[in-house]
């Protein structure tokens, strides 16, 4: 497994460098997501914009470094309002910056994971604090742990481990422990889970 690379998606830059700051990978770390830059920046050792979508994005990958070993879904920050007070864009760019991110890479990048040896999908979710004005981030995040779950089943038989992560917003430093577990070449008994990061 040494060398494959290590593939961290999402549509927010800060967010996917918080993320790929605490992962130890073997091989290369690639960003990629659908508003970040071209480049190398916060530590990757490349950064693919997805802007011409997402297959285009993991062929990318794999001409340039390889079939991925890991990938790792982000979740984008989301504004807190109340249900009452939102549109139905509020509530379209929730889903689409969080569940709508986290399919499409899966659907991409899960076919150029499968027959090369074990891997992983580790789907990040924000975990509600309970305050008031998370509904938007609360059915983002719900739904992101249910397509792990469901994901786990479709391609476990392929060795394909699939976990969802969830950390409070201000908890996002605390999940490197948690993949670092995941991510291990010996974890893959552990899938199908949802697992918390940090105290809140």
């Amino acid at each position: 497994m040494a060398g494959r690379p290590t593939v961290v998606a999402g549509s927010d830059l800060a967010v996917l460098t918080a993320v790929g700051g605490q992962v130890r990978a073997d091989g290369p770390m690639i960003a990629v997501g659908p508003a970040v830059p071209g480049g190398a920046a916060g530590g990757f050792a490349a950064v693919v914009p997805a802007a011409g979508g997402w297959d285009e994005a993991a062929a990318q990958v794999v001409a340039g470094w390889g079939a991925p070993r890991v990938l790792i879904t982000c979740p984008a920050p989301v504004p807190r309002r109340q249900l009452a007070g939102s549109g139905p864009g509020d509530w379209q760019a929730a889903l689409d910056s969080n569940l709508g991110t986290a399919a499409a890479a899966c659907r991409a990048f899960a076919p150029v994971l499968r027959g090369h040896g074990p891997a992983a999908i580790v789907m990040l979710a924000w975990e509600p604090s309970g305050g008031p004005g998370q509904v938007h981030l609360a059915a983002a995040s719900g739904a992101i742990k249910l397509l792990a779950l469901a994901l786990a089943a479709d391609l476990g038989g392929d060795g394909i481990t699939v976990n969802a992560v969830t950390a409070g917003e201000d908890d996002l430093a605390a999940v490197g422990p948690v993949l670092e577990l995941l991510l291990l070449a010996d974890a893959g008994y552990v899938t199908a889970e949802v697992l918390r990061a940090g105290a809140s």
